[in-house]
């Protein structure tokens, strides 16, 4: 294994890091064009709505029928926890 790492020029480093920040980059355009016109994080609505489930979260669809009868616009979101942002 450190045969294989003694090998790697300072080429290979800086083709990585390139690579690396470019993705990082395309990403970061993406999220600020996501929020720009959804008005939420592209990341944070999949892990909210695929990974939270998965993770054993709180699922949306049950506690939403068992609140639909009393019509109370806060029902949505009882079922995600919030989050304080300090500034």
């Amino acid at each position: 294994m450190s045969m294989f790492l003694n090998t790697l020029t300072p080429k290979f480093y800086v083709a990585l890091t390139g690579t690396s920040s470019l993705i990082s980059g395309l990403i970061l355009i993406f999220e600020w064009w996501y929020f720009r016109k959804y008005g939420t994080s592209f990341i944070e609505q999949v892990s909210v709505s695929h990974l939270r489930p998965l993770l054993g979260g709180v699922d949306n669809n049950s506690s939403n029928n068992s609140n639909s009868s009393n019509g109370d616009s806060d029902s949505n979101r009882q079922s995600v926890s919030e989050c304080k942002v300090w500034r």
